[in-house]
């Protein structure tokens, strides 16, 4: 599993931690599970993890829709299941402002109309380029009732043309973004619609996970099917 996210950067306050650092913290770990890291074969057990984990959360600091899109496009082949969290934003400047000035309130209600533009589809762009079985679910971010969620949810999900879609509720009290716990609604390839309880964010991945595999076989040959009736 790879982690591909947007961190827009937020951790900068934080101070980093060096290579070395790090390899000195899988020391620790390897002696509080009872092991001597200084022992043969696991001298360079730390150095491996560090490696290991470089290439796990390569794509962690990606801080704009062209880098995601060049880190999806390239890790997409070696995937057989890709999980859409979030898109970076829906519009972008056109260009970047040549100078850094402040705008005049003209400009700027001008700019709103004249200089913004849509953020590639990155989702649409996963399920065009996917390769045969590979499943791809995505996330949608929306507020209203339980059944208005449920339509506009399975809207989404044909627009998209991804295999499972997440419905996420936004505007609930309780649950939602930071460490709060979450729930809501699953859309399946058939286009039927399951509850999620609230439950803990990893409790919440696991299910998911868990829906993508259960859905496998049924997704390759829903694929294997729309191949055969193409060619």
């Amino acid at each position: 599993m790879k982690i591909v996210k947007n961190n827009e950067k937020v951790n900068e306050s934080l101070s980093k931690v060096s290579d070395k650092e790090a390899e000195e913290a899988f020391k620790t770990i390897i002696q509080w599970i009872g092991e001597d890291p200084n022992r043969e074969g696991l001298i360079e057990t730390p150095r491996r993890v560090l490696k290991a984990f470089k290439e796990y959360f390569k794509g962690y600091n990606q801080d704009s829709e062209s880098e995601l899109q060049k880190t999806l496009k390239k890790l997409q082949p070696s995937a057989n299941a890709i999980a859409m969290t979030a898109a970076i934003a829906d519009l972008r400047r056109k260009q970047s402002p040549s100078e850094n000035k402040k705008l005049s309130k003209e400009s700027f209600l001008h700019s709103l109309y004249s200089d913004l533009e849509y953020v590639p589809d990155l989702l649409s762009e996963l399920v065009k380029q996917r390769c045969n079985g590979q499943i791809v679910m995505g996330f949608t971010a929306l507020t209203g009732t339980d059944e208005e969620m449920k339509i506009l949810g399975k809207e989404k999900k044909i627009d998209k043309g991804c295999d499972l879609m997440m419905i996420n509720p936004i505007d609930r009290s309780g649950q939602g973004f930071g460490d709060q716990p979450n729930g809501g609604f699953l859309i399946d390839p058939k286009g039927a619609t399951k509850p999620i309880p609230l439950s803990s964010k990893l409790d919440l991945a696991h299910f998911l996970l868990d829906e993508m595999r259960n859905c496998e076989s049924e997704i390759t040959k829903k694929h294997n099917d729309d191949i055969s009736r193409k060619s």
